[in-house]
């Protein structure tokens, strides 16, 4: 996440209010919340551990985690996908709504409508979206591990193995 909070330095654009936000600060202090405002200096964070809302200074923080909660209505409507390459090394999904000599339009699920000088786009791919077959994990439920029980554990929406095993589920691709 280090380059993506670069580029929103950067462009210095606000986003809409995303819960469950991790900010990690150089100090090795970290503090969860809802990311409201992002600008050049600072990022305003509404947190219950903060009883109400809180300035930082961009300085001071290390990495901004946004959460990986897709918008499925307006995602799985979509019929494509773009990936923008920019100039600085990031990427950008989301979908193409508009461009011109000047500016591309792509509406992204974390950020809403964003706008980009096209002299700082190095490509555009599109896809056509497909149906989504399965999105997760969210749990362990429906997932078969083979080997010990703590072979596999689940943390942030993601597996991790600490032991010899396997895991897996069927999924019907009807």
């Amino acid at each position: 996440m280090k380059t993506s909070l670069l580029f929103l330095l950067l462009t210095s654009f606000c986003f809409a209010a995303q819960d469950n936000a991790i900010v990690n600060f150089a100090n090795g202090d970290k503090i969860s919340g809802k990311a409201i405002a992002l600008n050049l200096e600072t990022l305003t964070l509404e947190s219950d551990f903060l009883k109400g809302q809180g300035q930082f200074k961009l300085n001071q923080i290390l990495n901004l985690q946004l959460p990986a909660k897709l918008e499925t209505e307006s995602t799985e409507k979509a019929s494509h996908e773009a990936v923008l390459e920019l100039t600085n090394g990031d990427s950008i999904k989301g979908q193409l709504v508009g461009l011109n000599e000047k500016e591309i339009h792509i509406n992204t699920w974390y950020a809403g409508e964003m706008v980009f000088r096209r002299l700082n786009v190095e490509s555009i791919k599109i896809t056509r979206n497909s149906k989504v077959l399965y999105r997760g994990p969210a749990g362990m439920d429906g997932w078969n591990v083979t080997g010990s029980e703590e072979s596999w554990i689940l943390s942030n929406g993601e597996f991790i193995s600490k032991k010899s095993g396997t895991v897996g589920r069927e999924i019907d691709y009807t």
